[in-house]
């Protein structure tokens, strides 16, 4: 078997050794000679409580630091335990007399607080393991941010352009390493969605001028505020040389008119 060690420290609960084999018992890496050890060392446990204290005892052994990930057949095991015998157990000796409870095996009686906590904590691994807590979503701001804080070595900084609108102002930063970019403008317009909406324009030098990248459409909330908004390219972007804005109808076209340009943004000299 391999080498685990679980340490007991709990006076009342099962020595080190007899978790250990337990915790084999399940991994499934339990010799012959130490699975008549375990039978001959828990006589008084019933199947479901040897099953129980067999996957708590895996679980307490692979939650160890030094000890490699769960895997997954393991997993599926414990939690189909945590489904079954801690309810089980519950069940069926909720309507035991104290009588019974007397009758039973010492072993059992001294296992039995043990017993509870042990299942309780595969359940919370269990669930811990097939449930991750689910990450929150970084704003655009918040994934802007990170961006500029580690920024791609390659990354290029374009600066709009006015063209048929006057007074906006902002930048563009690209990464053709990375393939993510950021747009930021101050002072272009509001725009209804419902009527039409801004859209980007990715020109790259592998690729002729009539076929620009569509890189995603976006609105503006407010005339006069300054507005960030991820690069959406719907294709990989080699080597970008300038970037338009057009206006066009909701949703988007796929190839542009070019018939209103409120900005564009060229590579820097």
């Amino acid at each position: 078997m391999s080498s685990r060690l679980i340490t007991n420290t709990d006076n009342n609960g099962p020595d080190d050794h007899l978790m250990e084999l337990l915790a084999g018992e399940t991994l499934g890496d339990l010799t012959t000679d130490e699975r008549q050890e375990l039978d001959a060392m828990a006589p008084g446990l019933s199947e479901l409580d040897r099953t129980t204290m067999s996957h708590a005892a895996a679980a307490l052994a692979l939650m160890t630091p030094q000890n490699e990930p769960v895997p997954a057949s393991l997993t599926a095991r414990l939690l189909d335990d945590v489904r079954r015998s801690p309810l089980a157990f519950a069940d069926s000796n909720a309507a035991e007399s104290a009588s019974d409870v007397s009758e039973a095996p010492p072993s059992l009686l001294a296992l039995s607080g043990w017993l509870a906590a042990a299942a309780a904590l595969v359940a919370a691994f269990v669930i811990a393991v097939n449930n991750p807590a689910p990450s929150t979503p970084l704003t655009t701001d918040q994934a802007y941010q990170a961006f500029l804080g580690e920024k791609p070595a390659d990354t290029v900084e374009y600066e709009w352009t006015n063209v048929m609108v006057q007074g906006v102002t902002g930048k563009v930063y690209w990464s053709d390493d990375a393939q993510e970019g950021y747009m930021v403008f101050a002072g272009l317009a509001a725009n209804d969605p419902t009527q039409e909406q801004y859209q980007l324009w990715i020109f790259d030098a592998q690729r002729p001028d009539a076929t620009p990248v569509d890189g995603g459409v976006f609105d503006i909330a407010q005339t006069g505020d300054t507005t960030i908004v991820k690069i959406d390219a719907k294709v990989p972007v080699r080597e970008v040389q300038w970037f338009a804005i057009t206006v066009e109808e909701p949703g988007g076209v796929v190839v542009s008119e070019r018939k209103s340009i409120p900005v564009v943004a060229n590579m820097p000299a």
